[in-house]
């Protein structure tokens, strides 16, 4: 990316996406991200701040979207778990172009914005790779519980049949 930023500059950048990505979530929740500091208190929130920050880190150091599956997947693996849906789960990243078109509109050229519409777009691409990942996980975890549990009703029928009817009815079957 062409765009250079001072500290300051990624610093606001930071903290308004954070604002915004808070911003969309429910009151109640917004207010506890917001003001519960502590990490092990407010764990998805200390992750977001995680996530954001290296996020704006390597947005103006040009990182490759591809490099980033495993900063994103803090905050995309708490959004599939909450059950957002794909487009809620990933729209946090949209809120990035706002704000820097916002920091920059003064002096961005044609030139830079086409590249951080690019940069984003391929973000808002790698995290929903993310967010399919995690709800892939997410569903085998589930299917692999219901077999055990399959698994062990069987058992215990069988157990019951052998108990019930003797060893005769396993033969039987």
């Amino acid at each position: 990316m062409t765009l250079h930023a001072t500290s300051e500059q990624k610093k606001a950048i930071y903290e308004a996406w954070l604002d915004r990505v808070i911003s969309s979530y429910p009151d109640r929740t917004a207010r506890f991200l917001a003001t519960k500091h502590d990490q092990f208190a407010n764990p998805v929130g200390s992750d977001m701040k995680r996530v954001l920050e290296a996020l704006t880190e390597a947005f103006f150091s040009g990182t490759d979207v591809t490099d980033l599956d495993p900063v994103l997947d803090p905050l995309i693996r708490v959004r599939a778990v909450q059950e957002m849906k794909p487009g809620e789960a990933v729209s946090f990243v949209l809120h990035l172009r706002d704000v820097v078109r916002e920091q920059f509109h003064q002096t961005l050229d044609h030139g830079q914005i086409a590249e951080l519409n690019a940069w984003v777009e391929a973000l808002l691409l790698e995290a929903f790779g993310v967010y399919v990942a995690c709800r892939d996980q997410m569903h085998d975890i589930r299917v692999q519980a219901i077999r055990k549990q399959s698994i062990s009703v069987i058992e215990r029928l069988n157990a019951w049949r052998t108990e019930r009817y003797g060893s005769d009815a396993e033969e039987g079957s």
